[in-house]
């Protein structure tokens, strides 16, 4: 179907949404960026159809979505959304997800839970949640985890949320992936688990908070500090655990 009138246009022009991004990035009126779209030579071409203007829309959309993002401008990032930019876009393989979490745009949450965002969408071998715990991005990881996402999923190198979280002091993000029910005992390509990770780097609050979870094999760890690979205090602390556990120290 061809587009030769300038009221399918406009009306096409608003039905994609691309006036409210030239608003929010302008400060125009909405029928000034109705305007300002219309007198773009692309829209003003005779043989010029309907799919052909919705496909040149949805890539203005998208970036126009990530030059929010880049300016850290969460209000346009928003109505970029809003008006039908993909969130699921990637740039260089770079998804737009992990790019906004980058800069800290908290205006995405909302967004994470809606059902045709790709929260698995890997970069680098990361999917979102490993990233955000590999940066201590911990808002947006715990909101991940609210989102239902695979808390199991691994890198390249088979670390974990959970590991990322241990291994870089972050004993809240261990609690709430622990709840999430994470498996505990998964171990990387070097053969460290989370908990071994933790002691080897000195985190005895994410010791501590490990050791709360169900199901948690301490063996491992515990000839790790009695073989010197941990300070005194945490070696207290993995014993300590074995006596309540099971009324003996190991």
């Amino acid at each position: 179907m061809k587009t030769n009138t300038r009221m399918s246009q406009i009306e096409s022009a608003y039905l994609t949404g691309a006036t409210i991004i030239i608003v929010g990035l302008t400060g125009h009126s909405m029928a000034d960026g109705a305007r300002m779209i219309l007198n773009d030579q692309y829209f003003n071409q005779p043989s010029i159809t309907s799919e052909a203007i919705q496909q040149h829309t949805q890539l203005t959309l998208n970036e126009t979505l990530w030059t929010a993002a880049k300016q850290k401008h969460g209000n346009d990032l928003r109505e970029a959304l809003e008006a039908g930019a993909d969130i699921n876009m990637k740039k260089n393989d770079l998804p737009f997800i992990i790019f906004a979490m980058h800069h800290n745009l908290l205006e995405i949450i909302p967004y994470l839970k809606k059902k045709d965002t790709n929260l698995e969408v890997r970069y680098r071998g990361e999917a979102p949640l490993i990233w955000a715990a590999r940066t201590d991005r911990d808002y947006f990881a715990e909101e991940l985890v609210r989102a239902k996402v695979d808390v199991d999923a691994k890198d390249n190198e088979n670390n974990t949320a959970l590991m990322f979280a241990a291994l870089y002091f972050n004993p809240s993000l261990v609690r709430v992936l622990v709840a999430a029910k994470v498996k505990v005992n998964e171990k990387n390509n070097k053969g460290d688990t989370a908990l071994t990770l933790a002691i080897k780097h000195g985190s005895i609050h994410s010791v501590r908070a490990l050791l709360e979870a169900p199901g948690i094999d301490i063996t491992q760890a515990l000839n790790l500090a009695r073989n010197g690979e941990s300070s005194e205090k945490i070696l207290k602390v993995l014993e300590e655990h074995t006596q309540r556990m099971y009324g003996i120290v190991i």
